[in-house]
């Protein structure tokens, strides 16, 4: 997709100085310089980029700059640029599509990346060989990485690679400042910045700080007819061969029966769909099984007749699952959660926003909320753009809640202080990334953090979790 400005001046992006700073230090730096900036969430990182690319491209001329992060970012990040009202530079978001798009109109240049250009992709599309390897074909002004630290394997190799060649004027890391340290990078004369969770005038007087957080948890226990589900589950992980269930998919499975039954079902309709339908390593789906009359009649000991009847033997435990949970009446945690909320309400706490890293919690939620409470806003990964900066729109001038299963990076959701965990997240960035949307530095109300404990115990990695997050204290009792 591509974006041409109008003919309106310039906007001006209004920067403080933590900002203005590192922008004029960045422009004073030589051609090959290379910079790192790690920084709290909250703290304008994406609103700084605007105003250096913004100068790049009015004072130094800079014709063609790319922008690597991740998928949900690349809205944000263009939304931005093309408020700044760059005039002489196209924002253009690239995936394959665009990508192929830019190949055909630029046949005669030799390159896709035909100056003036401002892209805006994700690694993951960039790292595709034909598009990676017509990245180094040409010089690019400006480089930047969002969210470098989180990159490993196949990214990581991609982005070295990118940083030997000379293909780069200037490049600039971006990284999130979370609970844990950040490993050193063995990148030859890069500058690392580390913004604190201050912001200063010139003269040093303290002009913002981050909002001081607090965690708070909310215990509930689960029913026996939950916990029974809980435990069938389980043993039904526990009894399939590895090849069949690798951990990865073990733990998110429980994963999502934490979160929420919904979430469970989901996710064990989807792997009773794709059992059917030949995934998961039986080499032949199951209708293909059915349907060959001689591979039956004549195969009475071929390895594959084998992997049939272990598949329908798993079928039936699945099916077994979903009458187990038929038993269950009710959802406790669901009911603690409108506690909560209700709680946060009537002591005049305006704006909530819950937490969950599952789009199927998030809808159960909504359609669950909407029944007890007016204004609640649901965005997924599923939300059309529009709709889900009109959710944020509403959510900032009204009394209400928002639920959402994405990243609330760039969102500005104004005097938002109360969040809820509904489920925890894998990493401290992400836990970090639920504290931006409520802890800007803008907002100086104090941020609080719920998050919800069943006391049964009978899923060990949410304890686990609650003491990763600071929620309760190494002994189990609550902070």
């Amino acid at each position: 997709m591509t974006t041409q400005s109008d003919s309106r001046p310039s906007s001006v992006i209004k920067l403080l100085p933590h900002q203005m700073k590192f922008i004029e230090e960045f422009l004073a730096s030589e051609l090959r310089a290379k910079h790192h900036l790690i920084s709290p969430t909250g703290m304008g990182r994406s609103t700084m980029v605007a105003g250096l690319i913004q100068r790049l491209i009015t004072e130094q001329h800079a014709k063609r700059i790319l922008i690597l992060a991740r998928s949900p970012l690349l809205t944000m990040y263009e939304h931005m640029l093309l408020e700044a009202g760059l005039e002489d530079v196209p924002v253009t978001i690239v995936d394959k599509i665009t990508f192929r798009d830019l190949e055909v109109r630029s046949e005669k240049f030799g390159s896709p990346w035909r100056a003036p250009i401002l892209a805006i992709m994700s690694i993951d599309i960039a790292k595709q060989e034909d598009i990676s390897s017509s990245l180094f074909t040409v010089e690019w002004d400006l480089i930047v990485v969002d969210e470098f630290q989180t990159t490993t394997g196949q990214r990581r190799q991609f982005l070295d690679r990118f940083i030997q060649t000379d293909a780069i004027d200037r490049l600039l890391l971006l990284s999130t400042k979370t609970g844990e340290d950040l490993p050193p990078l063995k990148i030859n004369g890069l500058r690392v910045t580390e913004w604190p969770r201050e912001i200063r005038d010139w003269d040093g007087t303290l002009l913002y700080k981050l909002p001081d957080r607090t965690v708070r948890v909310i215990d509930y226990e689960r029913s026996v007819a939950e916990n029974a589900f809980i435990q069938k589950l389980k043993h039904y992980l526990d009894a399939l061969p590895s090849f069949r269930v690798n951990s990865i998919e073990r733990q998110q499975l429980l994963r999502a029966a934490s979160s929420s039954l919904y979430a469970i079902e989901s996710a064990l309709r989807n792997r009773r769909n794709k059992l059917v339908h030949g995934d998961f390593k039986v080499g032949i789906s199951k209708e293909e099984m059915e349907e060959d009359i001689d591979f039956r009649e004549e195969s009475q000991n071929d390895s594959r007749l084998a992997a049939l009847e272990d598949l329908n033997h798993e079928l039936s435990e699945l099916i077994a699952l979903f009458e187990e949970l038929d038993h269950v009446q009710m959802d406790s945690k669901i009911e603690a959660l409108r506690r909560v909320v209700g709680d946060a309400l009537s002591n005049n706490e305006s704006r909530i926003v819950i937490f969950t890293k599952f789009s199927s919690t998030a809808s159960y939620l909504h359609t669950y909320l909407s029944n007890s409470f007016q204004s609640v806003y649901l965005v997924t990964v599923n939300t059309p753009i529009l709709e889900r900066a009109d959710a944020v729109f509403q959510f900032r001038q009204t009394r209400s809640i928002v639920i959402t299963s994405i990243s609330p990076e760039g969102w500005n959701l104004g005097e938002a202080s109360i969040g809820v965990s509904f489920d925890l997240p894998q990493s401290h960035l992400e836990m970090e990334r639920r504290w931006s949307a409520l802890g800007r530095f803008y907002n100086q109300n104090e941020s609080i953090m719920y998050a919800l404990r069943d006391k049964s115990g009978i899923l060990t990695f949410e304890d686990a979790g609650l003491r990763k997050y600071g929620f309760i204290s190494n002994d189990q009792g609550a902070l």
